[in-house]
């Protein structure tokens, strides 16, 4: 089972620091390097509350 897609959720995360955010990009970057799509959410759309 190879994993093609990985998702992020931000939603609940208020403020992302400088080296936290450096740390995503770097995931960003390797994740391409082996053909993994990162999918991240920032905000949970007003669709799925209740």
């Amino acid at each position: 089972m190879k994993i093609t897609q990985l998702f992020i959720d931000l939603s609940g995360v208020p403020i992302v620091d400088t080296i936290a955010a450096q740390q995503l990009f770097q995931l960003k970057e390797i994740s391409s390097l082996i053909g993994i799509a990162i999918i991240k959410f920032q905000r949970i759309s007003s669709a799925f509350r209740e």
